[in-house]
């Protein structure tokens, strides 16, 4: 890759802001009388062979005649520094400094004709780029040297090589380029940056709505009136079984004593059988009664007090009860399942 050397440019931009301007003529003359006399010092070491000595001497007379155009110099001290330039084999600013002697409006005819034809020889070594950027401001280095913001005020003059080149904006995505430079070729290269893509942060879905909850509302609980009176019934019915039966066994003792006479043992017989008959009967209501009230607890009264068996189908035990009478025996069924 090519070397890249800017300070001469440097020196043209600053000088060209100067032109025009009074010029400080004892500082002027000093710095193109150390200019002058150090260009000879370079040409005699150059004679004699000395090449180290002729490159220091004619570098400090490129800078004597820079300092000289910061001054006010007249464009002939460009021109002066062109031939220095090209001793140093620093064509491109050789021809930038030749460019900005003949645009010069105080150089003589005579002189700018020569100067011209000089730039036309020295423009066939060196490439002249010229470059268009976009957006406007965007900053341009080559090879790491700082060239300033788009647009650029003067093409580029670069000796032939290959250089990279790198352009940066804000809110643009940076670019880098090479280009190759040949002897004599005028290039025009277009750069555009593309804006930095806005990546909209992944929209996360929304969650699935929670499953339905199922509040369970206990009923109201039941009257115990019921349960109340199912009991009464049957404690009073167990208490005239037992009454009925005690009068049935005593009137089974009068019938079955020796001393009985046979009008006593009639009347103890009827007796007997209608005692018996009572508490059979007083039996089938006590039995009747606890059945019912038990089915009542279990199936109406208890299951208001707990879940509905929608929920608790799985724990909950499902028990019929169905109470029976005959004549002579009655009870209760149980079916169900648990």
């Amino acid at each position: 890759m090519a070397p890249v050397t800017l300070a001469s440019a440097a020196v043209v931009a600053m000088s060209g802001a100067a032109l025009g301007q009074p010029a400080d003529a004892a500082r002027v003359g000093r710095w193109l009388d150390t200019a002058q006399q150090r260009a000879q010092r370079g040409a005699a070491a150059a004679a004699n062979h000395r090449p180290d000595d002729a490159r220091r001497n004619f570098e400090d007379a490129a800078a004597a005649y820079r300092q000289a155009i910061e001054a006010g110099a007249e464009a002939t001290a460009y021109v002066e520094l062109s031939r220095i330039d090209e001793r140093l084999g620093k064509f491109d600013d050789a021809v930038r400094h030749l460019r900005t002697a003949v645009r010069a409006a105080d150089l003589r005819p005579d002189a700018r004709k020569r100067a011209a034809a000089r730039l036309a020889e020295l423009s066939a070594k060196v490439g002249v780029v010229a470059l268009t950027v976009m957006p406007a401001g965007t900053s341009i280095t080559l090879g790491g040297s700082d060239l300033g913001t788009s647009p650029l005020p003067e093409p580029l003059v670069l000796l032939p090589g290959t250089y990279a080149l790198a352009f940066q904006a804000d809110g643009f995505v940076p670019v880098e380029a090479e280009i190759s430079v040949a002897p004599g070729a005028e290039i025009a290269r277009a750069i555009e940056l593309a804006p930095v893509p806005v990546v909209a942060p992944p929209v996360a879905p929304a969650p699935p709505p929670p499953p339905p909850r199922v509040v369970y509302e206990p009923p109201a609980p039941r009257s115990r009136a019921r349960l109340v009176a199912g009991a009464a019934v049957t404690g009073a019915a167990a208490l005239s079984v037992a009454g009925f039966g005690i009068q049935a066994i005593r009137a089974h003792t009068t019938f079955t004593a020796a001393a009985t006479t046979p009008a006593d043992r009639a009347d103890a017989r009827s007796r007997g059988r209608r005692f018996a008959l009572a508490a059979d009967v007083s039996l089938g209501v006590a039995v009747a009664a606890a059945a019912t009230t038990a089915y009542w607890y279990f199936s109406e009264y208890r299951g208001s007090h707990r879940p509905d068996a929608r929920h608790t189908a799985s724990i909950a035990p499902k028990l019929d009860m169905v109470p029976w009478v005959q004549w002579q025996a009655g009870g209760v069924s149980f079916a169900g399942r648990f």
